[in-house]
């Protein structure tokens, strides 16, 4: 039993008969509903929290389907739960396995979720099978013990409609040796014109100072001030954003109750509905409890003098310092020859073939990943992050969106039967984990190519402004 399960328990003793009958997920929100239960004078008049009705899947569920795969009749038998809002009978199914959450971090956002409209029973069983076959998958590939089982949680969906628009957000609480801060990071669900540049990621300090980040480049490309004002409709702090301030404390009020209560760092997953025809937020709803994925103590990033900085950026994935060439590849074949060298790949969206999966060992020169296209943070990437499991403590991640065309300028080399681009020139990757950084070393400045014409050292300020790094990012 590690530290978070016992602490959970002595806030619903209850915990670990959820957790070892119906997953980690199911748990995690039993338990949230205890802390919520047993606070009703935490929360004011105007929040408005709601969790929605759920249905736990027994974990033995999952035993008798790998007997009898879909013939078991214990499947047919299972009633959804309901919800006044879900008229599109739409549900969503959630894994909520034994080593999910609360077990082991580094499995975090791992195993799957599926949405789905369910109109037949067919439809029901069609959705469960797909999570157990899943989880059946890794096991028989040996990434997981045949020991661990999966649960189901089926809760329904929430959806944009006439009325309503919905956002996804995820918030997670770390110290930054100063403040308390609450990472949010939004994206919304629907329409083309509703997601236009609607990610974004929200620092908010507990001396209230707040920095938003867009994490999608396009967010610059936009030219209709309607446009933009549409996607970000409310402002935070003379900023735009797509959530608003009432609803950015109440997710903040909720985040600090469960901190306080449980003592680590959490990690949270709402639903917000917001009310088109109102100006003053949405309805939120609280989706899953666990433990912050990152629970190490905050580590400032120290930068040598001889280093000049290009970007930061909050949108990283483990703890890295590492001074590498970057690597973009316009093809995919395991035969490039890359010579002996590391490299960090840089990512371009919709490009599958930068991926870290497969063979690993194809791909152990490239020891991590730069966006350039979008950034991500608490929101689990699938199109990046690697789908095996403990091969995830490997990943180094930095996405710096408003820098992928200069970077992608500085790569020179020809080589491979595939057209790759190199740098010429090693660039310092750094993170803690809640931050990174690129930056180059003085002495390379001159060694670069900007398009056709090669740089000369300048001053800072007019290199910085000619290249367009960094003036964007508010860190």
């Amino acid at each position: 039993m590690n530290e978070y399960i016992e602490s959970a328990l002595r806030i619903f003793p209850q915990f670990d008969f959820y957790r070892k009958n119906y997953g980690g997920k199911a748990a995690g929100l039993k338990l949230l509903e205890e802390i919520l239960r047993t606070n009703p004078y935490y929360f004011s008049f105007e929040d408005k929290y709601s969790l929605l009705p759920c249905k736990f899947l027994s974990l033995k569920l999952y035993d008798y389907f790998k007997k009898y795969k879909n013939n078991n009749p214990s499947i047919y038998r299972i009633t959804l739960p309901r919800n006044t809002m879900n008229s599109q009978n739409k549900f969503h199914f959630r894994s909520s396995s034994t080593l999910e959450d609360w077990i082991d971090l580094s499995l975090f956002g791992t195993f799957l979720t599926i949405s789905e409209k369910i109109q037949h029973k067919r439809d029901l069983v069609s959705s469960i099978s797909a999570l157990f076959q899943s989880f059946t998958y890794y096991q028989e590939n040996s990434y997981i013990s045949e020991n661990e089982s999966l649960g189901v949680v089926i809760m329904p969906s929430l959806y944009n409609s006439e009325r309503y628009k919905l956002i996804n957000v995820q918030v997670d609480t770390f110290n930054d040796g100063e403040n308390d801060v609450y990472r949010i990071e939004s994206s919304q669900e629907g329409s083309f014109e509703d997601r236009i540049n609607l990610s974004q990621l929200i620092d908010y300090k507990s001396n209230e100072n707040i920095s938003i980040y867009q994490l999608s480049k396009e967010y610059y490309e936009l030219d209709s001030k309607d446009s933009f004002n549409f996607n970000n409709p409310y402002e935070v702090n003379g900023m735009r954003s797509s959530i608003s301030n009432k609803e950015i404390r109440n997710i903040v009020r909720l985040a600090t109750l469960c901190k306080k209560t449980l003592g680590f760092e959490v990690n949270l997953e709402f639903g917000i509905l917001q009310d088109r025809r109102s100006s003053y937020g949405g309805y939120v709803f609280p989706l899953q409890l666990r433990p912050s994925p990152n629970q190490a103590v905050f580590k400032k990033i120290e930068l040598d003098t001889n280093y000049i900085m290009l970007g930061k950026t909050p949108c990283v994935f483990n703890e890295f310092d590492m001074e590498l060439p970057l690597l973009f590849r316009e093809g995919y074949k395991y035969s490039d020859d890359f010579g002996d060298k590391d490299y960090f790949s840089l990512h371009r969206d919709g490009r599958q073939y930068n991926r870290l999966r497969g063979d690993e060992k194809k791909f152990s020169q490239i020891k991590g990943v730069i966006g350039i296209d979008s950034g991500f943070a608490l929101n689990h990437d699938m199109e990046l992050l690697p789908h095996t499991f403990y091969g995830r403590n490997e990943f180094r991640y930095l996405g710096i969106p408003h820098m992928g065309d200069q970077i992608q300028n500085f790569l020179t080399a020809q080589i491979g039967e595939h057209s790759s681009l190199i740098s010429e020139v090693p660039f310092k990757m750094q993170s803690n984990g809640r931050y990174g950084q690129i930056s180059l070393h003085k002495k390379h400045f001159s060694k670069l190519h900007y398009g056709q014409e090669t740089l000369k050292l300048k001053k800072l300020n007019d290199l910085i402004q000619e290249l367009k790094m960094g003036e964007e990012i508010p860190f």
